[in-house]
């Protein structure tokens, strides 16, 4: 493992603490990030697109959270054969229904309380699919077949990590498109092409989560592989034609009780995975398919029935020397840090900014 220092850094103004690896890539600590903001008209009330919901928002009668589940319910169908997400949801129906020693009442003035219930990793799994699914559906990013995929368990992890990735880059500021994805050298395409709206930067964007036997109801894995080369590999093979290209992978691991990005699991070889990989593009004068790699770790449905802390880690390793550049790599990245640090407080921002509650 090659030395990594510790730096200040700023991103839109705030001081973070950052690693720095010898190559000049930062890796930037989450728990620092605090700015909220939303770059995407998530409001079902007055957003053109809520035509595209499979339910209607009825704001005196069911809170925001009962109603993207109801949402998410009626998008799945009764068809489903996805066991797993039927379990979930059985269990949101239990735990939205039933009084639990960690619940407490906030008051935000004489005639009006807020009742916080305190999730567990099934109902926070199935709240962030849920909200991820409506975001897509808002914005009508929400094609046909990802709703096919989800119905399968066998398609369900990758899917429902490539929901995420585009529900994270939505609200990061872009539109995502699928019906612009073509084929490239190798014969093969990435998930989606994703268009900054002010500095019309047009990005692929591939997203790989590591799987493992019995995780999610996956029949295929290995327990004790915890690393991501295979699925670096494989994204890699998958950047577009003359595009800038971002790669995405979960590490799909338990997560631990402190979420601080030096806690992430097989941290240190992890680092030395993808910095290796960017250095021997860099030791042989060429360059590098990506401009970003972004690991992140979206694994409450580890806790199953125990709580689950309300974090998020990831790391984002940048190319010194990509194939293509960002028209603003500062805004892209940016926009995009804030975007992953607010990626499981979602519900709350549009509960608390856009619908006032």
């Amino acid at each position: 493992m090659r030395a990594v220092k510790e730096l200040k850094s700023k991103v839109n103004g705030l001081e973070v603490i950052a690693l720095v690896n010898q190559t000049g890539n930062i890796i930037y600590l989450v728990e620092d990030l605090v700015e909220e903001k939303l770059l995407a008209n998530l409001n079902p009330v007055n957003n053109p697109n809520s035509k595209y919901l499979k339910a209607e928002f009825n704001p005196n009668e069911e809170s925001f959270v009962d109603f993207i589940v109801k949402n998410f319910n009626n998008t799945i169908g009764k068809n489903s054969k996805n066991k797993l997400l039927a379990r979930w949801l059985k269990k949101y129906y239990d735990w939205r229904t039933q009084d639990h020693e960690t619940d407490e009442y906030n008051f935000l003035d004489e005639h009006t309380s807020v009742l916080n219930k305190i999730s567990t990793g099934n109902i926070r799994a199935l709240l962030q699919l849920a909200f991820d699914v409506y975001c897509l559906q808002i914005e009508n990013s929400f094609p046909k077949r990802l709703r096919k995929r989800l119905q399968n368990i066998d398609h369900f992890q990758g899917v429902k990590y490539e929901i995420s990735v585009a529900s994270l880059m939505l609200r990061a500021g872009f539109d995502i498109d699928y019906d612009v994805v073509e084929t490239n050298n190798y014969g093969k395409s990435c998930e989606f092409i994703a268009t900054h709206r002010e500095t019309k930067d047009r990005i692929g964007i591939e997203a790989k989560s590591k799987k493992f036997k019995g995780v999610l109801d996956s029949s295929s894995g290995e327990m004790k592989d915890h690393f991501l080369s295979r699925l670096l590999s494989d994204a890699k093979k998958q950047a577009p034609n003359h595009l800038p290209f971002i790669i995405f992978l979960d590490s799909n691991l338990k997560p631990g009780k402190n979420l601080h990005l030096g806690e992430i699991p097989y941290f240190n070889d992890l680092s030395s995975l993808i910095e290796g990989d960017h250095n021997r593009y860099i030791n042989d004068y060429k360059k590098t398919p990506y401009n970003y790699i972004i690991v992140t770790n979206y694994s409450d449905h580890y806790l199953g029935n125990e709580l689950a802390p309300d974090k998020t880690s990831f790391c984002v390793l940048g190319s010194t020397n990509p194939n293509y550049y960002f028209n603003d790599d500062q805004r892209i990245k940016s926009d995009l840090i804030c975007s992953l640090q607010n990626y499981t407080k979602g519900i709350n921002l549009v509960t608390r900014k856009v619908l006032r509650y």
